[in-house]
């Protein structure tokens, strides 16, 4: 199984006009008040997003099942290119969807929908389109080599290799500590190799988060939860303390 970070979803689509709206964030991006939009075009911009959503995710999700069934370099640069134009889809949608900020009478469906259009991928596109390519580049990269890594007991005998789904396997059921420890350091010498790779991504995926109006990747996951990201961050700390 190859790990893949989602774009855009048609559940996420169909659900936008699904639910209630969010709570408001103190530490959300400041808003421009736009006098000649109005609630009616929002329900219209909405309307078309869903759309455009529609039309692309056959395309999105076939380049991304090709590559995690068949992981070669020609697939990853199949899956880099459909995620590069569904980012630039998504940072263009933002973007437009500004123009509604601070607009009085919007429909709490349509409301719903503009807030969540910044929720709509874990990979918030950084607006340098070089930066953009190159995020989904290395997610693709990234993902290939979760697909294909793999942990050989001894080198010498393919048969002792295990991937990274088997290596989980066993530590998720297994209770002998010394099979646990060896598929622990097998998985993370794979991982390890991922490591100069994931420090850039993560570096993208901040730019990327700033630039939608979060201060970083962390904030932009945490808003997703409908409340403040600092409520969220107080309520898992809270949480865990009862797990402790």
């Amino acid at each position: 199984m190859k790990f893949q970070p989602r774009l855009l979803t048609m559940a996420g689509c169909l659900a936008l006009a699904a639910c209630t709206t969010p709570a408001p964030r103190s530490d959300s991006p400041p808003t421009t008040k736009t006098s000649m939009a109005t609630p009616a075009d929002a329900d219209a911009f909405v309307a078309g997003i869903n759309q455009e959503i529609r039309d692309h995710y056959v395309e999105d999700v076939a380049a991304q099942w090709v590559a995690a069934t068949y992981i070669t370099p020609d697939t990853g640069v199949l899956e880099a290119k459909a995620s590069e134009r569904g980012l630039i889809r998504l940072k263009d949608a933002i973007d437009a969807s500004r123009r509604f900020d601070g607009v009085s009478g919007i429909s709490t469906d349509s409301a719903r929908a503009i807030e969540m259009l910044k929720r709509q991928s874990a990979m918030p596109a950084p607006r340098n389109p070089a930066d953009l390519a190159e995020m989904a580049t290395l997610a693709s990269r990234l993902g290939a080599a979760y697909g294909s890594g793999k942990y050989c007991s001894d080198p010498a005998d393919p048969k002792t290799c295990r991937n990274l789904n088997q290596l989980s396997k066993v530590l998720a059921e297994s209770r002998d500590w010394n099979a646990d420890l060896e598929a622990w350091q097998g998985w993370h010498s794979v991982g390890r190799g991922m490591r100069g790779d994931y420090q850039r991504f993560a570096e993208l995926l901040n730019e990327g988060a700033r630039d939608t109006g979060y201060a970083d990747a962390g904030q932009a996951w945490r808003s997703g939860y409908d409340m403040n990201p600092s409520e969220l961050r107080a309520e898992t700390d809270r949480l865990w303390d009862q797990v402790k």
